[in-house]
């Protein structure tokens, strides 16, 4: 029985570059699926192929260039398409 992968809040923010509050807002605001177990979300790998092309989609079909100048992960995956995380999390100096 092979078992679906799936992400945390954490594990995607890590791979996004952004903030884990970034991914439970998007999960909040229903653009990101995911299950509740008590306080903790899982994001099954196939919801975020599903957020990921609707990004991709969305800036194609804007037909205009992506806005990346305001703070923002650009993401280009392995079939070419491209995605803009906006609120990237910038590195902090550990104290």
């Amino acid at each position: 029985m092979t078992q679906a992968r799936v992400y945390t809040p954490d594990m995607l923010a890590d791979e996004w570059h952004v903030c884990a509050n970034t991914i439970r807002n998007l999960i909040k605001r229903g653009e990101l699926r995911a299950v509740r177990f008590g306080r903790h979300y899982r994001i099954p790998a196939g919801a975020v192929e599903e957020f990921l092309q609707c990004q991709s989609t969305s800036s194609q079909s804007a037909g205009s260039k992506v806005d990346t100048s305001s703070r923002g992960e650009t993401v280009t995956r392995d079939d070419g398409s491209v995605f803009v995380l906006k609120h990237a999390r910038t590195p902090t100096a550990k104290r």
